[in-house]
């Protein structure tokens, strides 16, 4: 199983600036943060998500890299959170699952790459 994976960032800043604004993408996933803040989301066959600006300057500046400056789309905390919970949880709990058994974990490896024998 190949999972496409990318850490790196978004913006296009001189020196050190550019490590406070973080893009994330695992397989459907891309997770956009602002400093330690998770600011934006898209899921595959969804819009991507971004937050409304209620930090200030800098993460304004990141927002504008993300959305190109259209305020008008960005959502409150609680939309964001619900669209979240929504679009991201089911896939974050069947990660949780797979990562925390050990009996998922070698079911699910099992049927994508063969017998897999238990660690002693």
């Amino acid at each position: 199983m190949n999972v496409p994976a990318y850490v790196g960032s978004y913006g296009d800043y001189p020196g050190n600036y550019g490590t406070h604004c973080l893009c994330v993408e695992f397989g459907p996933v891309v997770l956009w943060y602002s400093y330690r803040t998770l600011v934006a989301f898209r899921v595959d066959g969804h819009k991507t998500v971004v937050h409304e600006n209620q930090w200030g300057p800098t993460t304004g500046k990141h927002l504008r890299k993300i959305d190109d400056g259209d305020r008008k789309a960005r959502v409150s905390a609680t939309e964001f959170a619900r669209l979240f919970e929504e679009q991201c949880g089911p896939l974050f709990r069947a990660l949780d699952l797979v990562l925390n058994r050990p009996e998922v974990l070698r079911r699910v490896l099992t049927e994508h790459v063969g017998e897999v024998s238990s660690a002693s």
